[in-house]
């Protein structure tokens, strides 16, 4: 019989091991490490609790959390996926990569399922192929681990959910039992701004690549892992999930107010001025019980709907975007980009960059061909000749091409720290967190603008006391 001579510093008040939850753990936990508020209060410690299913159920998916030596992300998140509607214990399942002796201790705290990833290959690797094989080794261990499981969502560490995440994956599931031509649904879509994103109800197709939360059912899987790149290939697995090879001409759901938030200072392809330019200013779902409109979105429908926007919509003729006065005050317009292949990105690049949406890159398009809420009007972006709606153009208006000065323009923009931010207001943060208004001032001692940490600079926003004890914590959102 093993004997622990360790002994508790705080919250001796706390009751033995009982009712499955893992008290000496938590002791034990909470005396080594901190930053982890509410796990560790005294008087009111935070421990999952079942809640009924809400009406928007349909089947149990389970949500696969990839994390690794960033524990205090991973509590944040796990914080909020068990206070999701509906989601108990059993339904989760964390991968580790790395057997971090803070993360392993903190999951087994929470008794939660788990797998540990040994990282493969020679030396050092670098962080794509690692990232990818981890992800890879997730998806196999589920599909063996939960046999019956249909549908599978994966999140990482770094990421905040919005309160009808589990609700909004359980709604479009049925998406995936109805429509072939979909393989995998989003709650993230990179063109979300606060001004390019207005209703929570609405929903997109893109030929495009998951991000941020995402799930996909287990037939994609099967067909899937057996094609996955080895170690030894360079290869982001996002980028490759997306190419036509994986794909195989089906699409992606998208949400146009998104379901995650990334949280994170910085990630594989972007350091703090990037996060803060690409996330600061992304709106978030708020409401527990959004609903979502399904049927919009399935192939037919869809495509019925766009063929009468074109139909309808006002042609714009821009030479220049940057000095140019988009319509903001409603209707529907339409303007014509060139663009020759789905990787033709120049002209495309300067439009969403003199909108101000995402402009690294053609992503998130359906058969070439964007729609935007923009204000109070909603704009149409057709890449010409190779979108398949480019046969519905007006051909008395011009198709605006890339200038040299124009390009010059976009990189000056590029490199402006200040260019499109827009920092966090406080209330987009206060569902996310299930605060209430009289608490808002003991998690956000900074005031009411959250912003992102710039390269070298960590905003310390998320304020957590250890009651019982006379440690004061802070740990940082972004």
């Amino acid at each position: 019989m093993g004997i622990s001579l360790h002994i508790g510093r705080f919250c001796r008040g706390w009751p033995d091991d009982e009712d499955g939850e893992r008290w000496s753990m938590r002791h034990y936990f909470c005396d080594v490490y901190d930053g982890y508020g509410d796990l560790c209060d005294c008087d009111n410690p935070f421990v999952p609790q079942d809640t009924p299913k809400p009406v928007t159920w349909r089947e149990d998916i389970l949500i696969i959390i990839l994390a690794g030596s960033r524990p205090r992300y991973l509590y944040r998140l796990l914080r909020q996926v068990l206070l999701q509607p509906g989601v108990s214990r059993d339904l989760v399942l964390v991968s580790l990569d790395g057997g971090y002796e803070e993360a392993l201790r903190l999951v087994n705290v929470l008794a939660l399922n788990y797998a540990i990833h040994e990282t493969e290959g020679v030396g050092g690797l670098s962080p794509a192929p690692r990232i990818s094989r981890h992800l890879r080794f997730a998806l196999f261990r589920s599909i063996r681990q939960f046999p019956k499981m249909k549908k599978f969502i994966v999140l990482e560490e770094d990421l905040l959910i919005a309160p009808d995440f589990y609700s909004y994956m359980q709604q479009t599931s049925e998406v995936l039992d109805q429509d072939p031509t979909v393989y995998g649904v989003s709650g993230f879509r990179h063109h979300s701004y606060t001004h390019t994103a207005y209703d929570p109800m609405r929903l997109a197709r893109a030929h495009s690549f998951p991000a941020y939360g995402w799930m996909v059912g287990r037939s994609f899987l099967y067909e899937t892992l057996v094609l996955w790149p080895p170690v030894e290939v360079l290869t982001d697995w996002d980028y490759w999930m997306g190419s036509g090879f994986v794909r195989r001409g089906r699409e992606i759901i998208l949400p146009e107010i998104p379901r995650t938030v990334h949280a994170g200072v910085s990630g594989q392809h972007f350091n703090g001025l990037l996060a803060k330019r690409r996330f600061s200013n992304k709106p978030a779902s708020k409401d527990p019980e959004q609903r979502v409109n399904i049927t919009s979105v399935l192939k037919e429908n869809y495509e019925r709907d766009l063929h009468l926007l074109i139909k309808l919509a006002t042609p714009l003729n821009i030479i220049d975007p940057y000095n140019f006065t988009f319509p903001t005050k409603g209707g529907v317009y339409v303007t014509y980009i060139r663009m020759y292949s789905e990787n033709d990105d120049k002209s495309y690049k300067i439009m969403g960059n003199a909108l101000g949406t995402w402009s690294m890159d053609p992503r998130d398009n359906h058969h070439g061909l964007w729609v935007l809420p923009y204000y109070n009007a909603s704009i149409i972006i057709m890449g010409v000749p190779y979108s398949k709606y480019s046969k519905y153009r007006n051909t008395s208006i011009p198709v605006f091409n890339v200038t040299k000065e124009l390009y010059s323009t976009m990189i000056d923009n590029y490199e402006d720290e200040d260019y499109l931010f827009q920092p966090h207001k406080l209330n987009n943060y206060l569902n996310l967190f299930h605060l209430e208004q009289e608490h808002v001032k003991d998690f956000f001692p900074l005031g009411e603008s959250v912003p992102f940490a710039t390269n070298n600079q960590q905003m310390s926003i998320f304020k957590m006391s250890r009651m019982g004890g006379s440690t004061l914590v802070f740990s940082n959102l972004v």
